[in-house]
């Protein structure tokens, strides 16, 4: 069973430097760092929908034009100042139990992200990832060392209700419908159409038109054969 997975990796390379008189610059212990933040499933989600992705807490302000199933590469200035000119203005800063004072720190930051149809077993509640990694298929969000953090477009626990679809079973009413957009609802491919909250699937005999919503409107089979068409 297919399973649309988004992830967004994002790593930043540190570096530390002292700032001195006259903005002179110079290396200090331990100045250098790389490490990969988690930013978490609703970020990962908006940088893909945006091309944006929102690091002002760690400095690094908001990063645009993200490059999409690709890598974006920028530099930025985390703590303290620093122009082209070389005049730079440091201040203190932290990390983990090493106390520095008067410095710059400066980071190169990648940003990977990936749209990809991932193979899930659903009766053991697995996704395997490019990577190999294997996330829970019933999870909104897991975090996989190799490609980051781990989502998909929406979480379906929610829409799996038995209550939340109808299923067109009479066979009175004919009519045609446009299927708009492939979907995966409930473990089952799915496709939108251009009918209000109404979706198609396809079982292998037929195809099943479901309502999300409950209404005492006319019932009907679409099965794809001389009682309803489907087009894309």
């Amino acid at each position: 069973m297919p399973r649309h997975i988004l992830t967004c990796q994002v790593t930043i390379q540190q570096l530390i430097d002292h700032c001195g008189m006259h903005s002179h610059r110079s290396t200090v212990a331990g100045g250098f760092g790389k490490y990969i933040p988690h930013i978490e499933a609703e970020q990962c989600l908006k940088a893909h929908r945006f091309r944006q992705l929102d690091l002002k807490g760690m400095g690094a302000g908001v990063i645009s034009k993200l490059i999409l199933n690709g890598t974006t590469e920028v530099s930025a200035t985390l703590q303290g100042f620093a122009d082209a000119n070389g005049r730079c203005e440091g201040v203190r800063f932290a990390v983990g139990s090493i106390q520095y004072a008067n410095v710059v720190v400066t980071a190169a930051i990648s940003i990977k992200l990936q749209d990809y149809v991932a193979v899930a077993d659903v009766e053991r509640n697995l996704v395997t990832l490019r990577s190999g990694g294997v996330c829970p298929y019933n999870d909104v969000y897991c975090f996989d060392d190799v490609e980051g953090e781990v989502t998909s477009k929406r979480h379906l626990s929610s829409l799996c209700s038995p209550n939340r679809y109808i299923v067109v079973e009479t066979e009175d009413t004919v009519f045609a419908s446009k299927l708009t957009k492939p979907e995966e609802i409930c473990a089952q491919k799915a496709w939108l159409t251009e009918q209000n909250r109404l979706l198609e699937i396809f079982l292998g005999f037929g195809w099943i038109l479901l309502s999300s919503y409950h209404s005492n409107s006319s019932k009907y089979r679409h099965d794809g054969s001389s009682r309803g068409s489907s087009t894309k």
